[in-house]
């Protein structure tokens, strides 16, 4: 794995901020030291983040096919429980894509390991999935419309009126 415990730790530690924990440790009923000790670069006990990169770290480089299907199913898991008033807007999605796709050009300058060029995009494929899906929740929720699965392998929808325009076109 080429990030340390404190790396990790100490990132997702400015991302989440003092008041975050100590409302993470109350909704999931986490002693509020134990949380505050998961976002500490300073504590030795590891953070359950930390640990989920190094499962997924040891998955990647066994075989990268399966260390992508964990990755993949991870993200599906957390967005399948988010709940309608936490999902993700089309700007956030938006933000995010842009986020991943500089990820991308940054490790293909740097000529990155092609594992992480790999993942980089990935996770860039991903970004753009969930940019698309929040884009067309926005239109469905604002026309009241039904939203429909389209025909692909991808789990993709669109607003009703939309397939069916697409459909007509083919």
């Amino acid at each position: 794995m080429r990030v340390t415990q404190y790396e990790v730790e100490s990132e997702i530690g400015e991302v989440v901020g003092d008041i975050c924990r100590r409302d993470i440790a109350a909704q999931t009923g986490t002693y509020p030291t134990v949380m505050y000790a998961y976002f500490n670069p300073n504590d030795e006990r590891k953070s359950p983040q930390f640990e989920t990169l190094r499962i997924q770290a040891a998955l990647d480089a066994k075989d990268a096919e399966t260390g992508e299907r964990h990755w993949r199913k991870l993200c599906e898991l957390r967005e399948r429980s988010l709940t309608a008033h936490t999902q993700i807007t089309p700007s956030a999605a938006a933000v995010a894509l842009d986020r991943e796709t500089s990820d991308v050009t940054r490790t293909a300058l740097e000529h990155a390991p092609l594992t992480e060029r790999l993942r980089e995009a990935v996770e860039a494929r991903t970004a753009a999935e969930n940019n698309v899906k929040a884009i067309l929740a926005e239109i469905a929720a604002s026309e009241g419309e039904t939203v429909v699965p389209m025909r692909s392998k991808r789990a993709s929808v669109l607003p009703a009126n939309i397939a069916e325009k697409a459909r007509a076109r083919r």
